[in-house]
């Protein structure tokens, strides 16, 4: 059965879960949320309703979001000491499978460093048909996935670009041979969230380009090889 629907979570402060831990100090009382599993393929959409915790009425100027797949929109008008104000997410699920991790920056009139939110969840695919991972290559996506003039990038700017985003706890699971390391980049992993970054797989990079991106990864991860 496929479950490619939207899924709304609206988490209330009342009644909140283990999974949301409470922030130990700061400007709300949550820093961290589990949106649980969600579908891929469709927008999912929730709200996290937030406690002021200070003794001054805050006014959140402006959320500023880890990636362009996930958007949040800043409730309107003063938060007053004690009361609640609901933060409106929506992800964009397309082509993403597994654990997910998305921050969120909440600028406000506290005159402090941003309140930080880390959502975490799990994006399972449901139906016969496997997800496509190239969507990170259009729209919204692939200001973080590609940047700008990509065709002009080598090396570690490169990397820095196409690679880092999702990567920053290194490669987990992918093979230390480098011949397997170039198909992956190529031509992405079956099944899984990793695209292949080739122009034959839909994505933006030559094969000159390809190589020089292998050679990078393998220098830094293994650079006994």
């Amino acid at each position: 059965m496929n479950k490619r629907l939207t899924v709304i979570f609206v988490l209330f402060a009342l009644i909140l879960p283990a999974a949301l831990m409470a922030a130990d100090g700061g400007l709300f009382d949550l820093k961290n949320v589990d949106v649980g599993n969600i579908s891929e393929g469709e927008p999912a959409e929730f709200e996290v309703e937030l406690r002021n915790i200070t003794g001054s009425p805050l006014n959140i100027n402006k959320v500023d979001t880890s990636c362009g797949c996930t958007i949040a929109n800043a409730p309107k008008g003063p938060i007053a000491p004690g009361e609640t104000a609901r933060i409106h997410v929506t992800i964009d699920t397309r082509g993403k499978m597994g654990d997910i991790s998305k921050e969120l920056k909440l600028f406000t009139s506290g005159g402090r460093d941003p309140h930080v939110l880390t959502l975490k969840g799990r994006i399972e695919h449901f139906g016969d048909s496997l997800p496509d991972p190239s969507v990170i290559f259009q729209g919204e996506c692939a200001s973080c996935h590609v940047g700008d003039n990509i065709e002009q990038k080598q090396g570690a700017v490169l990397y820095n670009s196409v690679c880092f985003i999702c990567h920053k706890n290194g490669l987990g699971g992918s093979s230390k041979a480098s011949g397997d390391i170039d198909k992956i980049i190529a031509a992405g992993i079956p099944g899984t969230s990793m695209p292949g970054f080739s122009k034959e797989a839909g994505g933006p990079l030559s094969s000159e380009q390809l190589k020089a991106l292998s050679t990078y990864v393998m220098s830094i991860y293994y650079p006994d090889r």
